[in-house]
């Protein structure tokens, strides 16, 4: 996806998971003004034909399913009036590497910022993080003095690690947001160099992008933190030239765990789930348990590498697909 991703066209193919108010704008181009003046500058806005789409595929069970939809038809996403909406400026580019977005955006209808410049101000934020490691909050519907597709506040994380085809490697995965929280947070991970090379664990206050202010922030993902608390050793989580974490982040149903899946480039690594407490109750974030896909180091081994991550359902248990291993029964490998 080209990081000057935000228009109609786009917007259309996750309409309908971001409800039915985004999907009135998208199909009929007259009701975006409507929209705009319901949303004013210091006050909620109460729309229950409006959905958050707060993690990949919109819930943790991974269902793609908005219940509230009731717009959408073959008739109004075929007209005339169907068509870019609008587009944000290019996301930044780091030492000429241009942005992608391999994660999915995420939407909530309704921010409260504290970043000076829209301080108490209420809007409809689509959030989008890129491989070179910055996290954005865009603007989904005009407001007074902010047009539709402005960037209300950006995060840079740090300088994103390593290089494939061409690219960086910062956020791959789709991040997870807690409205429940205090504040609301966005959960992302990015494979950042600045004081050696980690795959982080950043925790986000949604209104402002900074972190929020809680202890271990950000969370180092490496070997030394991860293998002690493994539940299937032996295992080696292998450096993040190795590893990649590219399915979506998770969040139990109480939100007080965070799951994080990883997966081996080119066959070089085994898979990885990544238990984090998020501080909520505990107010002190750090890794509670791992689960290697395998024993083998630098071979494929149970890498955990769908784009949506874990899914769980409503009793709290959590899925995962896997991928290759060694050939032949392996004790221990999950492949």
């Amino acid at each position: 996806m080209n990081a000057n991703w935000v228009g109609r066209a786009e917007l259309g193919r996750i309409c309908s998971k971001l409800g039915a108010a985004i999907c009135v704008l998208v199909t009929v181009a007259a009701n975006e003004s409507a929209h705009s003046q319901r949303r004013s500058l210091a006050g909620p806005v109460t729309d229950p034909g409006t959905y958050n789409w707060l993690m990949f595929h919109g819930d943790r069970a991974r269902t793609g399913w908005n219940p509230n939809e009731t717009v959408l038809a073959p008739s109004n996403v075929g007209g005339g009036s169907f068509g870019v909406l609008w587009s944000s400026p290019v996301f930044d580019s780091f030492s000429g590497t241009v942005a992608h977005v391999y994660a999915s955006p995420l939407y909530v209808d309704d921010v409260t910022l504290t970043v000076p410049e829209f301080a108490g101000r209420h809007f409809a934020t689509v959030i989008a993080a890129t491989s070179n490691s910055y996290v954005y909050a865009v603007n989904a519907f005009d407001a007074p003095g902010v047009p539709a597709g402005t960037i209300l506040w950006r995060r840079f994380l740090g300088s994103p690690g390593g290089g494939v085809d061409g690219s960086r490697l910062g956020v791959l995965g789709t991040p997870a947001i807690d409205l429940t929280a205090s504040p609301p947070r966005i959960y992302v991970a990015s494979d950042v160099s600045d004081g050696g090379r980690d795959w982080r664990l950043y925790i986000l206050d949604l209104g402002n992008g900074n972190d929020v202010p809680l202890p271990n922030l950000p969370l180092v993902m490496n070997n030394a933190t991860v293998s002690p608390v493994n539940q299937n050793p032996p295992g080696t989580f292998e450096n993040p030239g190795r590893m990649s974490q590219r399915g979506g982040l998770n969040l139990s149903n109480d939100g007080t765990v965070l799951y994080v899946p990883f997966g081996g480039y080119s066959d070089q690594a085994a898979g990885w789930m990544i238990a984090v407490d998020t501080g909520t109750v505990s107010g002190s974030p750090g890794i509670l348990s791992s689960y290697a896909g395998g024993h083998t180091t630098g071979t494929a081994n149970g890498g955990m590498w769908a784009s949506g991550g874990p899914s769980i359902d409503a009793l709290g248990n959590v899925f995962v697909v896997t991928g290759n291993s060694p050939t032949g029964q392996t004790l221990g490998s999950w492949g």
